[in-house]
This record gives C-alpha cells, structure tokens and sequence, in this order.
C-alpha cells in the first residue's frame, strides 16, 4: 500500500507515516517510481507507534519496545525493556501523587476564600507538612 492509503487506514499523515520510517519504526520499500510501498502489518504498526508516542514516549525510546513487540526471540532485550516500561511506570505513578498533592494543596487554597475575604497565615496550606507563618503585607500575601 502506498504512503497515503496507510495514512487514510491509520489517520496520520503521510509526512508522519515518512518520519516514522526515516527513523527506523516502520518499514516500507521503494517502488521502481520511487513510491514507498508498505505491507498491510504497517497498519497495526503504525498503531502501535501512536500508542506509544501519545504515552508520552519519544522515538529513541519506541523504536526498541517495538522490535521487542515484533520480534519475540529476543527475551533478553524484552527483559530489559519490561524493566524499563517497569520504571516509566513508576515516574509516572510518582508524578501522579504528586500532582494530586499539588491540587489538594491548592484547593486548599482556595477554598476558604471568597472575595471580601483575602487569605491570611491560617488560610495557607504547607505543602512540606511543617507548620509555618506566611509574611503578609497589606492584607494580601507577598508575592500573590
């Protein structure tokens, strides 16, 4: 199949379907026209590549998972890139709990808050757990 049907069947465009084989993910060969020419697989492999690009990975870091994917006689490669996923995973969960601190902090915040009533030491949250006197100036907190 040629680059603009792969990109009609998958919803990329054709300049995304190019990158992704200038840069090793996927495979096509050239047509004695010089038209890329693509097997039916590509489809789901360019799936794959979406789904691992809107995870939040770049193309350095798919390019192994996918030939693990592809190629299951590797064991040792997938092995390592199971512990890798395994530690993308981990960030990921960290960072969640963190943002999920972050806005429970900031509700916090705000909630006590209404516009006659501008926010004071007792209204302000630590986010460290350590109990501390916000400086005020005027009425309103420095810095706010």
């Amino acid at each position: 199949m040629l680059v603009g049907e792969l990109a009609r069947r998958t919803g990329c465009t054709p300049r995304m379907i190019r990158h992704y084989e200038r840069h090793g993910l996927l495979a096509g060969r050239r047509l004695l026209n010089g038209y890329r020419d693509f097997p039916p697989e590509a489809v789901e492999q360019v799936r794959r590549i979406r789904t691992l690009l809107d995870a939040g990975m770049n193309v350095a870091a798919a390019r192994p998972l996918l030939e693990c994917v592809a190629d299951d006689g590797r064991p040792a490669a997938c092995d390592a890139l199971r512990r890798r996923v395994g530690e993308e995973i981990a960030a990921i969960d960290e960072h969640q709990q963190r943002l999920a601190r972050t806005r429970a902090a900031l509700l916090a915040l705000i909630g006590p808050i209404t516009p006659s009533s501008p926010p004071t030491p007792s209204t302000v949250p630590d986010p460290t757990g350590q109990a501390h006197a916000e400086q005020t100036r005027g009425g309103t907190m420095d810095g706010l």
